[in-house]
């Protein structure tokens, strides 16, 4: 059984209950073709981090490009 890369996500520290929403709709927006729904292997409200697991960089890069609650850096 082979296993997806994981991904570290870094939130700004607003809106937390629409984190999760706002990267899903992300991902159906998305030209990358992002397995729905999201793999969140760690995540909680409470703190500005998650673990995604996802196909590779660029569908993680693609899923981030577009959202306003990540801290995307190049």
């Amino acid at each position: 059984m082979t296993t997806n890369p994981q991904f570290l996500v870094r939130f700004v520290q607003q809106n937390p209950t629409f984190r999760i929403a706002e990267l899903e709709s992300c991902a159906k927006l998305s030209d990358a073709s992002i397995i729905q729904p999201l793999r969140f292997i760690e995540y909680e409200d409470a703190e500005p981090f998650a673990v995604l697991e996802l196909e590779n960089n660029g569908v993680a890069a693609a899923l981030v490009k577009r959202s306003i609650l990540t801290q995307y850096h190049r």
